[in-house]
């Protein structure tokens, strides 16, 4: 075998091993992101889950006070102006308190794309390091 035939096996050696190395980081990455957005989804489940957890919790709490109310409702000498002057205002806080949910609710799903955004970019920026290295 000739010194240049040497030298070209040589070259191609060389290449199909960074070929490989560059492939294999990609492979890395991919699998990276791919665990990273199947996180994000379960996170955006959770909070949906415990946000539903807590309007259920404020249905049940409003559901007791107003059989509470109801219940003073049916006392001699029980004011029923007062008593459903403060049914209305319980079901308007509750109202309240779910809008209030609803918000944090986005928020935290805004905050969770918001990290998985940083978290590809850095991602993507270790892999455009070690390619360049």
């Amino acid at each position: 075998m000739s010194m240049k035939n040497i030298s070209t096996v040589l070259a191609v050696m060389g290449i199909a091993a960074l070929m490989t190395g560059c492939s294999a980081e990609s492979q890395r990455i991919s699998q990276e992101k791919s665990e990273v957005n199947a996180e994000k989804v379960a996170q955006k489940a959770l909070i949906d889950d415990r946000t539903s957890e807590l309007k259920r919790n404020i249905d049940l709490g409003i559901k007791r006070a107003e059989i509470q109310i109801d219940d003073a409702k049916r006392q001699p000498g029980a004011d029923q102006m007062a008593l459903d002057a403060q049914k209305d205002n319980l079901k308007k806080n509750a109202e309240t308190a779910k809008a209030s949910l609803d918000q944090q609710n986005t928020e935290c799903k805004k905050t969770v794309d918001s990290n998985v955004k940083t978290l590809e970019a850095q991602l993507d920026n270790s892999a455009k390091s070690g390619k360049l290295q």
